[in-house]
Formats: structure tokens, C-alpha cells, sequence
């Protein structure tokens, strides 16, 4: 048993839960966003930025603000439609603290709900997540058009 202890600790796996996979993508390094929708942000983006370019140890910093919109009562469909709304406003920088690249990104996506309230509260939540996602999104094209124009992609 101590020889297959050996043998995986040297394969190269890392542990997906914890701190020790706290967030390195590559060369990037992602700070850790508060909230369900920083979590599926957070997650989103360290899938899409592993593949770029950009000097080791390189920090990304993400701070999200989001909020829950509720829109008229749509009866033909028995509930009404909410609106997830997300900002984030971002700054990739190098570690001599040469930023390249920062800027902000707002997303909106629609969730569909009905009138019973459990429903609801598990709408929320999946809107959350894809607000996260379409967050990461937007920062990540951002980013990958910042580092272009910068010849560092």
C-alpha cells in the first residue's frame, strides 16, 4: 500500500478540493469571489484561462456584484420571469504589478419561475449559475482580446 502511496504522489495528480487547488490555471493564478455566482464564475474561468499566455505567477483579480430582478407576471405560463443581473470588473496582472488587462463585464440572464415558492428559490439558484458562467464568459473573451492586442496570447 505505502509503494502505491509512492508511485500517485508522483504522477503529477493534485487534489480537486482544498486549498491546494485553490485556483491555478497555468501561469494564473484566480483569487477566491464569494457567492454562488463567483463560485460558478470562478470555476468557469480556470477551465477557459489554463491555455493562456501570460508570465507565471500572474494574479487574476474578480470582484462580481449581482442582483435578482423580478419582471412582470407572465400568467400564460403559470409565474412570472426574474432577471439574474451581474457585473464584474476585473484586473489581470503580472507579478512585477503590470496589469494586462482589466476591464468590466455585465451580463443578464432571464429565469423562468412559477408562483410556488420552492420553485422559485431552486430557479434562483440555477440562474446564479449560469450568470456565473456567462460572466466568465465575458472576461474570458475580454482578456483573450486584451493579451492579443498586448502580443502576449
Amino acid at each position: 500500500m505505502a509503494l502505491a502511496l509512492v508511485a500517485v504522489a508522483g504522477c503529477g495528480l493534485r487534489p480537486v478540493y482544498g486549498r491546494a487547488a485553490e485556483a491555478e490555471a497555468g501561469a494564473i493564478t484566480v483569487r477566491e469571489i464569494e457567492g454562488r455566482v463567483g463560485y460558478a464564475l470562478r470555476g468557469e474561468l480556470l477551465q477557459r484561462i489554463e491555455g493562456l499566455k501570460a508570465p507565471a505567477g500572474s494574479e487574476l483579480v474578480v470582484d462580481v456584484s449581482s442582483e435578482l430582478r423580478s419582471l412582470a407576471p407572465r400568467l400564460e405560463f403559470g409565474g412570472q420571469t426574474s432577471r439574474q443581473v451581474g457585473t464584474v470588473v476585473y484586473t489581470l496582472t503580472a507579478p512585477d504589478g503590470t496589469v494586462l488587462a482589466a476591464g468590466q463585464v455585465r451580463r443578464e440572464v432571464d429565469v423562468a419561475a412559477s408562483f410556488e415558492v420552492f420553485d422559485n428559490i431552486s430557479q434562483q439558484g440555477i440562474g446564479q449559475d449560469r450568470l456565473g458562467v456567462a460572466l466568465a464568459e465575458g472576461v474570458w473573451s475580454d482578456v483573450v482580446i486584451k493579451l492579443s492586442r498586448a502580443g502576449t496570447r
